[in-house]
């Protein structure tokens, strides 16, 4: 296909336009991360409301990635070709075409150069540093990598627009300060760091997970959901987010016995569910039930000696024999109970209590890094 456009005069050429320069080229690519992550924005939100139609967690961080990757490529591909410049370059009065000839690219030249400058910036930037921009840097003719393994340059052809780089300057630092004031919550897919061992083995220390922040906003919480939620001032965690998996939901009849959970009467199946210790050692283990609306627990100190009763947060109970006689009563309006996956090394439910709706923050989607630990959750 020919790539000359005949309704683009050729004297408007690089002949009589300079190369666009280090800091003009950078200061367009910022601008173009304005619309760039707005987009991604859309793509978070679009994720989150899939997971919540059904999605499965792996199949929604596939979405996530494949999705981003494309919208970027789409964006400098089209926006490259056929005399279209992206926002950025309008707004730093920069254009790019081919270097042969000085004409509009076709798409193909264009949807090359888009995946080369993605190749660069995702996989060669890690090991040699921002390869694209210091050969813009550095290059007789400003051209950066991808424009040199395609045949294109980026001439300025119009003054910069001082106002529109003002604008989105503006738009790029309220968009970053309404992610951090509303805790990622706007987004619907947040990112987590899993730094100790209380879910273990559904969640591993230096596991890092996506979480669905919209999921508790249209659906309430179920049995078994790995949640995260802003940890109660009975925990002594200083407010900070925990993970933990949901036992037990309003109306709900929840007790621990034996290492084993038992939900409105019934012994509930818990593949995950990981006690450290020995069954033959129940130094390890703990009895958990509620009475009165609060959550009581023991632990033992060996082979059938139970310790005595305490009341969430550890509180000495004076009739130890009332509270054992009591039947195990269901989760109060608008509480939830939490247990981590490892049962006798986490600080959850059975220590201090019950943890509000309100606290909740997100659904954990699945992990996502390492790599070898990729999954749903």
């Amino acid at each position: 296909m020919n790539e000359l456009d005949p309704t683009i005069a050729s004297s408007d050429s690089a002949a009589d336009h300079p190369p666009a320069g280090f800091w003009l080229r950078v200061l367009a690519r910022l601008v173009d991360m304005v619309a760039l992550n707005l987009v991604a924005a859309l793509t978070c939100l679009a994720t989150a409301l899939l997971h919540i139609a059904g999605l499965s967690g792996i199949a929604a961080v596939m979405f996530l990635v494949a999705g981003g990757l494309f919208l970027q490529f789409f964006y400098f591909a089209f926006f490259t070709s056929r005399g279209r410049q992206t926002f950025g370059y309008r707004c730093a009065g920069l254009r790019v075409e081919t270097q042969e000839q000085q004409q509009p690219l076709s798409i193909g030249r264009a949807s090359a150069r888009a995946a080369i400058n993605l190749l660069s910036s995702y996989l060669l930037a890690i090991y040699i540093g921002l390869v694209d921009y210091l050969m813009v840097a550095f290059h007789r003719r400003k051209r950066a990598l991808h424009d040199v393994l395609t045949g294109t340059q980026v001439v300025r052809i119009a003054p910069l627009k001082p106002a529109l780089i003002a604008l989105s300057a503006v738009v790029l630092c309220l968009f970053f300060a309404g992610m951090r004031l509303s805790d990622g919550q706007l987004l619907g897919v947040r990112a987590f760091y899993i730094p100790s061992g209380a879910m273990e083995n559904t969640l591993r220390i230096n596991d890092r997970i996506l979480v669905n922040t919209l999921y508790y906003r249209l659906k309430e919480p179920r049995f078994q959901d790995v949640i995260i939620f802003r940890a109660p001032s009975a925990s002594g965690s200083g407010g900070q987010d925990f993970i933990k998996r949901c036992v037990g939901v309003p109306g709900e009849i929840i007790e621990v016995r034996n290492r084993q959970l038992y939900r409105n009467g019934k012994a509930a199946p818990e593949s995950y569910a990981k006690w450290s210790g020995p069954p033959e050692a129940p130094i390890y283990s703990y009895d958990m039930k509620i009475v009165d609306g609060k959550v009581y627990s023991r632990e033992y100190l060996g082979p059938n000696e139970p310790h005595q009763w305490v009341q969430a947060p550890r509180i000495f109970v004076p009739n130890q024999a009332r509270i054992d006689r009591a039947k195990p009563e269901a989760v109060p309006p608008g509480q939830l109970l939490m247990l981590g996956d490892h049962r006798n090394n986490s600080n959850d439910s059975h220590a201090w209590g019950f943890v509000p709706r309100a606290n909740l923050i997100g659904r954990a989607m699945n992990i996502h890094w390492p790599l070898d630990r990729l999954g749903g959750l």
